[in-house]
């Protein structure tokens, strides 16, 4: 049997990200950090946040996430994208939004009850409307067989946009918002489509009857709100 070579790709993303990932929620998400004081937690907020951005300057300015989660984005970005950069840029959004969302994960019933830290709302909402952004411009890559890698990004993603239009009807990024939920509610009926022998893939019409249904509530939200 031919030896792996150490320079070879066994894994569909970089495994510092798991690292990150379980200090994430060991620090942030576990019983024993929500009994720990807020002072104590914003401090692990800070370092878990320079701790991503110094995992994410160690790549190639050109092949950082914030390069492609952009609908400006020229398509022949893409082209030489694997999956597993796909799985990189995705892991990034999500760990960011996971460590700002931390500060209000267990407690908030308005906005005014959000982090004192002052960007920790808008970071954890803004790298959901990433994740979203960018799915859409990588939906070549999404199919049966690549779906469920995908999954927990996209409906993290999906669920944080939905609790913000809900919860701040009124913000000036309402429209765009709710129009990037259509978008892959859109998305997903493209992809359930019947096979050849007539077979659908269940997770595709389930995911999109969901998201749709969370479209129509964001939409209802905002003229309860305004009266009308």
């Amino acid at each position: 049997m031919k030896p792996l070579s150490s320079k070879e790709l066994l894994f569909p993303s970089d495994l510092r990200f798991s690292v990150l990932k379980s200090k994430i929620f060991r620090l942030l998400y576990s019983v024993d950090s929500q009994a720990l004081p807020e002072a104590r937690r914003l401090q692990h907020i800070r370092e878990l946040d320079q701790e991503l951005s110094d995992l994410k300057l160690g790549y190639p300015a050109d092949c950082r996430p914030e390069v492609f989660a952009t609908e400006s984005a020229p398509d022949y970005l893409f082209h030489d994208l694997s999956i597993r950069g796909v799985n990189i840029h995705l892991e990034y959004y999500y760990c960011l939004g996971k460590i700002h969302g931390a500060s209000n994960s267990c407690k908030i019933v308005s906005p005014q009850s959000w982090s004192p830290l002052p960007s920790s709302a808008e970071l954890c909402f803004e790298a959901a409307r990433c994740s979203l952004i960018y799915f859409w411009r990588i939906r070549q890559f999404v199919n049966q067989n690549t779906f469920w890698l995908h999954a927990q990004f996209l409906l993290t993603a999906v669920f944080s946009v939905f609790w913000y239009l809900i919860t701040v009807p009124t913000s000036s990024t309402f429209t765009r918002d709710l129009a990037t939920l259509e978008d892959i509610a859109k998305l997903l009926a493209q992809l359930d489509k019947a096979t050849e022998d007539g077979q659908t893939y269940p997770p595709f019409y389930l995911a999109q009857a969901f998201v749709e249904r969370l479209v129509s509530l964001a939409r209802h939200s905002r003229p309860r709100v305004e009266g009308t």
